[in-house]
């Protein structure tokens, strides 16, 4: 059996069963030659012909449908684009555990708590997975809990730049677990666009723009009274 004549031939049917496909031009061609063409002395039944027309109108209005919808598909994605260009310089909150610590200065972190807590440990760990600080706070209320660490490790030494990672424990007065979600506050450096997707820069932390959750006022890298 011959493998390369049969895929020729696959190919040559797949070939001119694309290009059986109509367009409206096609349509409007083939109608003009039936009336054309038709027999005067018996010519085609006005229903029949009402319906061709309809046939025509309706591939037409979905044909402009379609362009219509490709062209707002691209304004969208351009208007997309702008919105997600314009947080360039903003302060954002960024949902996870991962904490850029900047060459100077603070890093900024939060955390959610699904309930009141007496007492919640915050625990930040380098790279390698090594405790480098710890410290606790108390009486929190429900919700999102703000605060700014200084960089400095718990030997009292400045940690260098880089990414660190969070882990937040709370407890109740009765000193059962609180729920309590990391995320991190920072400033966006730079937008990227990869494949489709948004990025954004912080501190060298790169995030996809889907892990977003708060675009927040100037100012908001200081931890909440």
């Amino acid at each position: 059996m011959d493998i390369s004549t049969i895929g020729g031939i696959a190919a040559s049917g797949a070939a001119g069963a694309s290009a059986r496909i109509m367009g409206k031009e096609d349509f409007l061609a083939l109608l003009v030659a039936q009336l054309r063409h038709q027999d005067p002395l018996s010519p085609m039944d006005n229903s029949e012909f009402v319906a061709q027309l309809a046939q025509f109108s309706s591939l037409e209005q979905m044909q402009n449908l379609n362009t219509a919808v490709a062209d707002q598909g691209l304004l969208m994605q351009a208007l997309n684009n702008s919105v997600v260009a314009s947080l360039a310089g903003r302060t954002v909150a960024i949902s996870g555990d991962r904490l850029p610590l900047p060459e100077t200065g603070e890093a900024a972190l939060g955390f959610d708590l699904a309930a009141p807590a007496r007492e919640a440990t915050v625990r930040i760990y380098d790279a390698s997975g090594a405790l480098v600080d710890s410290f606790t706070l108390t009486d929190l209320s429900a919700g999102p809990q703000r605060l700014a660490w200084d960089g400095v490790g718990s030997d009292g030494e400045r940690l260098p730049a880089g990414t660190y990672r969070s882990e937040v424990s709370a407890a109740d007065a009765e000193g059962a677990a609180v729920s309590a979600v990391p995320y991190v506050i920072g400033r966006v450096d730079s937008v990227s666009f990869e494949n489709g997707v948004a990025y954004l820069s912080l501190s060298g932390m790169r995030v996809p723009l889907a892990a977003l959750r708060e675009v927040l006022a100037d100012g908001a890298l200081a931890p909440a009274e």
